[in-house]
């Protein structure tokens, strides 16, 4: 049988390494198994959608200097 404490090594171990060091930074950072899981995918959910946001900005962006580019062709 696993030990608590081994599982949660085991899962430090193959979660990515910017996540375990901001969960290692908290103020109180996890201990069980569970919190550790709870927190991981809290963070790569945040992480996903915050590229997800900056990736949706980019396309905009770059939509509105090709529709520029468009008009001043177009003269």
């Amino acid at each position: 049988m696993v030990i608590k404490k081994d599982l949660v090594k085991k899962f430090k171990r193959e979660i990515n390494e910017g996540i375990k060091r901001r969960l290692m930074e908290v103020e109180c950072p996890p201990k069980s198994i569970n919190q550790w899981y709870e927190r991981v995918v809290r963070l790569e959910r945040n992480c996903r959608k915050s590229k997800r946001k900056k990736e949706e900005k980019r396309n905009k962006r770059e939509n509105e200097e090709r529709e520029e580019k468009k008009k001043i062709e177009k003269k």
